[in-house]
């Protein structure tokens, strides 16, 4: 399993959130300790690369490294000059598969959009994925999207053909993993992971380590035999201080994914 985890580099910016979301690290600085170190490559945040100068991102798509794409690329107005840079980006880093969200809340439960919203911003999906051709897109099911739900993620996915694949969290609830394994099971291709403690942010995977546990041999049980991100981490100051959590949090995996497979 040690070939299938993946680092996200936005687990090391401390501006993920704040700050107008400037990048405070190059990427590039750490490609070589990444590889080192075993993981399969980069789920590279977006503001990485568009917001890097030319010499980042020459660097970048030189990088002997497989990436996912991680964009926050908004499906809600169509094509825009914006999607046709995300895509460019994505074309120029060969990356492997990219990262997306569906942005609309769920219109049952959310009386301001309606189903044809939902059409919308699948319609608008199905045209992105014709200026990456030949992309894996990976969908994170996340909470106050229109994928969190399950049920309603199953049908988004029965829209979509096998290009279209699935992110779930390794630690959310184990109803709710059951449930998407129940209603999109074979979609599901990607795992994040992070281990969000109220009160004090993120802390190590392995403080959680029964939950991680657990969930992990329900996916495999389940059939899951795909790839995961190291997506955030426990709280340091600075980059370097996120990658050392970064390398335990992977020694953590390697050993639980290993566990698990058998």
């Amino acid at each position: 399993m040690r070939n299938q985890i993946y680092l996200g580099s936005i687990a090391l910016e401390k501006n993920r959130w704040v700050a107008g979301r400037m990048p405070t690290y190059l990427v590039s600085d750490y490609l070589e300790q990444i590889k080192k170190d075993g993981f399969a490559g980069i789920e590279l945040w977006e503001n990485h690369y568009m917001k890097a100068g030319s010499a980042e991102r020459k660097k970048l798509a030189g990088a002997e490294i497989d990436f996912i794409f991680n964009s926050y690329l908004s499906l809600k107005d169509g094509i825009t000059d914006e999607i046709r840079e995300i895509a460019a980006a994505i074309r120029d880093l060969s990356a492997k598969a990219v990262k997306f969200n569906y942005s609309l809340r769920d219109f049952d439960w959310n009386p301001g959009y309606t189903e044809e919203d939902y059409i919308t911003q699948t319609d608008n999906l199905l045209r992105f994925a014709e200026l990456v051709p030949g992309m894996k897109l990976l969908c994170e099911c996340h909470a106050n999207t229109l994928m969190e739900h399950p049920q309603r993620a199953g049908e988004v996915f029965a829209r979509l053909d096998e290009r279209f694949g699935a992110i779930v969290h390794l630690s959310d609830g184990r109803e709710h993993l059951e449930a998407c394994f129940d209603c999109y099971g074979d979609r599901i291709r990607h795992i994040h992971t992070a281990n969000a403690v109220e009160g004090i942010g993120f802390d190590y995977l392995e403080s959680a380590d029964i939950r991680m546990r657990d969930n992990y041999e329900l996916m495999v049980s389940r059939g899951f035999a795909g790839t995961l991100t190291i997506e955030f981490v426990k709280n340091a100051a600075d980059a370097q201080g996120y990658y050392t959590a970064a390398q335990r949090d992977l020694k953590y995996l390697i050993k639980l994914t290993e566990e698990a497979e058998g």
